[in-house]
């Protein structure tokens, strides 16, 4: 696995940032090298971060700015994904119960 980021560590470095800025990198690397790829940059959204891996730009998508900001993403992203998936609003409390208390 490798973690694909362009690390922009010099200062003459030209990097459009905008969400998944890296994710095509990433994809390079997987297709070319034939190894896995975990992708980062501004990726916030979880339908997006699905999109990533279902299409096969990487394996493995990284979130770790937005889980600072945001440590409850991952209850909120699920919370969204039931919601898309069965039609109905649940809350956290909802899910809770309907994985018998287990997260």
């Amino acid at each position: 696995m490798i973690d694909v980021s362009t690390g922009a560590l010099v200062p003459h470095a030209k990097i459009p940032v905008q969400t998944g800025y890296q994710v095509p990198f990433a994809a390079k690397i997987r297709e070319e090298a034939g190894i896995a790829t975990g992708a980062v940059g501004m990726i916030t959204d979880a339908e997006y971060a699905n999109q990533v891996i279902t299409r096969g730009c990487a394996d493995l998508v990284f979130i770790g700015r937005e889980l600072l900001r945001d440590p409850y993403w991952s209850i909120r992203a699920r919370a969204t994904w039931m919601m898309n998936r069965t039609g109905l609003c649940l809350t956290v409390m909802q899910l809770n119960n309907r994985d018998g208390g287990n997260n």
